[in-house]
């Protein structure tokens, strides 16, 4: 009827099994608190991306708009951590050495808390969150494979 795909026009999701989770977290997600803005800020200071030729480069900081970004930036902290994991994984397996659940657990700890305490829960401690995470790495890096080989 409006030729389009709903899942095609959401933005900036969080996932629904993470609602809860998410809801429960030292700085919920929320549009309009400022302290969420502060713990963004926070681990973008601690993250760290790479481009495709693997140099290293600055987050776009999140900025407060009332209209809808173009692009996309990293403006929630699920976005963050995906990025930050991702280029994670890719530094880990340079090194020959395949990340673990408790690896990628431990990293998301250090870069929302600055520590690996266990006790400071993130999504990656979600079993489900960190399998859909590593089924999109696999397919992300299926895809740079065929690239290459074009």
């Amino acid at each position: 009827e409006h030729l389009f795909e709903i899942a095609a026009q959401v933005t900036h999701s969080v996932p629904p099994y993470l609602l809860d989770f998410e809801s429960r977290t030292l700085v919920p997600f929320s549009a309009t608190n400022g302290a969420v803005s502060d713990h963004l800020s926070q681990m973008l200071s601690r993250a760290t991306f790479v481009d495709e030729v693997g140099a290293q480069v600055l987050p776009e900081t999140p900025e407060v708009s009332l209209h809808p970004l173009q692009e996309p930036g990293l403006d929630s902290y699920t976005e963050v951590l995906t990025r930050h994991l991702s280029r994670y994984a890719q530094q880990m397996m340079g090194s020959g050495i395949i990340p673990t659940d408790e690896m990628f657990q431990q990293e998301a700890r250090r870069l929302l808390f600055d520590s690996e305490d266990q006790w400071n829960q993130t999504i990656a401690d979600n079993r489900e969150w960190l399998a859909h995470f590593r089924g999109q790495q696999s397919n992300n890096s299926h895809h740079q494979a065929q690239r290459t080989l074009l």
